[in-house]
């Protein structure tokens, strides 16, 4: 069963979908102009395969909030959902930092 949540980063709203699963996280980014529905059908062959999969909706885009996205604010939206993903969203908050 998915799960959808809007985590707000000051004045932001982030969605988030947990899409399922028992086994390893695995964190879904779109690309730039696109939203987390484009990995819906992805999502699924993961969770089928044993993994945990978890989209999101960057600022700027989707269900997120209207504001401008950039490198600096990226770390922020990544790691928005606290406990969720651990072993994921920190070498990506780390990488885009």
């Amino acid at each position: 069963m998915n799960a959808i949540r809007k985590f707000v980063i000051g004045d932001v709203p982030i969605l988030t979908e947990d899409h399922g699963g028992h086994g390893g996280d695995v964190l879904l980014l779109h690309g730039g102009g696109r939203t987390h529905g484009d990995w819906e059908v992805f999502a699924g062959l993961l969770r089928e395969s044993g993994f945990r999969p978890v989209s999101m909706d960057l600022r700027g885009h989707g269900e997120s909030g209207a504001a401008p996205w950039s490198w600096e604010a990226a770390p922020a939206d990544v790691a928005v959902n606290p406990g969720l993903m651990t072993e994921v969203a920190e070498p990506v908050v780390q990488r885009l930092r």
